[in-house]
């Protein structure tokens, strides 16, 4: 990238650190909330060369729910799914967004994933979405470019999101949205200022894990005596119990093969992400597969080699009816096509000095060349 495109990220970044650190603490709900807009831009950036431009907020309260429903177990040890045994995550002693989540959980049974809850629960699932919705276009969306008293209009217009004076227009948006007419008096659409879609998407792998090590810090001074690393990998890492209903069903998929040597795996079975999660957050079934657990630990947070890309595309195509069949069965969410456009920004973003990872010790060099290849592919 050119000198004044560098200059223009890092001062992006600066500022968007900026506003989460001084924006309101009463909650988890800016970190949520900014995650979820850097994902969307990331997949948005994937399915257009222009991005699309925006977000909506129902869009948002999706993937901020995918964030929160992780959260809801109980915190090792507890005997059950009490609210005393689950992690804090307000400052006042007030229901939260997390609550709600976990409500739906427990209720529901403690299904690992959000996907199942949404297909068996359609009606409980829509009351669930309203509520965090509209909790986000009253609270975090308002506030969240806020610094002191000022407002920095950096990621989407803040005039168009004020803290009060929308309730009669949210209440007739979400009951033409139930009765499933459309609604004009009001634009649920966050639009991204002029750059700043890309400049997400970009920044994504820096971003992510600023805020998220952020989110563990504010976690942690709610709930004392919990360490950070296993907070940390309590809250975001992956879900041991749940990637043991695909663990195997994926290693079948590949005939016992890893993905990336191609060796036998026998019993050594480790479930990666494809493009890493730290860059993007996507958690899809087509984004799962299975390696050896050395492969998956030299690749670590890399983004994998054309090859790997190449042979990644012929898995979806090859088998994308038994990657949705593992789905449904398991309850993971499948969306070929949104996985396609994430792993497509990824290289899209990446700069000319990223190394992709094609084995143990072994990299490829990023050039124009290899990037044309696999945006292409």
């Amino acid at each position: 990238m050119a000198r004044d495109t560098d200059t223009t990220l890092v001062h992006f970044a600066t500022t968007l650190i900026q506003l989460i650190d001084q924006a309101s603490t009463n909650s988890t709900y800016k970190y949520a909330l900014t995650i979820a807009l850097v994902d969307a831009a990331v997949e948005n950036m994937g399915g257009s060369p222009e991005g699309r431009g925006f977000v909506t907020t129902e869009e948002l309260a999706r993937r901020v729910i995918d964030l929160y429903w992780p959260h809801t177990r109980p915190w090792p040890g507890g005997s059950g799914l009490e609210e005393s045994q689950r992690l804090r995550q307000l400052q006042s002693r007030g229901s939260s967004i997390v609550d709600r989540v976990a409500e739906a959980a427990v209720e529901y049974g403690r299904q690992p994933r959000r996907a199942s809850f949404e297909a068996a629960e359609p009606e409980r699932w829509a009351s669930l979405l309203e509520e965090v919705e509209r909790t986000l276009i009253s609270y975090p969306i308002p506030r969240l470019q806020r610094l002191g008293t000022e407002v920095v209009p950096l990621v989407f217009d803040p005039t168009a999101w004020p803290e009060k004076g929308v309730g009669f227009k949210l209440a007739a948006y979400f009951r033409a949205r139930r009765e499933g007419v459309n609604h004009e008096g009001f634009d649920n659409r966050v639009q991204f200022l002029e750059g700043a879609e890309e400049a997400l998407a970009v920044l994504s792998p820096v971003i992510r894990p600023l805020v998220i090590d952020k989110w563990v810090d504010y976690v942690r001074s709610r709930n004392e005596g919990k360490g950070q690393e296993s907070l940390r990998e309590f809250l975001f890492g992956a879900d041991r119990t749940s990637l043991m209903t695909i663990r195997r069903p994926l290693a079948d998929l590949q005939e016992g093969r890893c993905f990336y040597c191609g060796e036998s795996m026998g019993d050594d079975i480790a479930i990666d992400h494809f493009v890493p999660w730290s860059r993007t957050g996507c958690d899809d079934l087509f984004n799962l597969v299975a390696a050896h657990a050395g492969c998956n630990s030299s690749k670590s947070d890399h983004l994998p080699s054309r090859s790997h890309v190449h042979a990644w595309l012929g898995r979806c195509g090859r088998a994308a009816d038994e990657i949705q069949a593992i789905a449904a069965h398991s309850g993971w969410a499948s969306d070929e096509v949104r996985t396609r456009r994430v792993v497509a920004s990824c290289y899209w973003s990446a700069g000319q000095h990223t190394m992709l990872w094609e084995s143990m010790g072994g990299f490829e060099q990023v050039t124009d060349e290899v990037l044309a290849e696999i945006r292409g592919a």
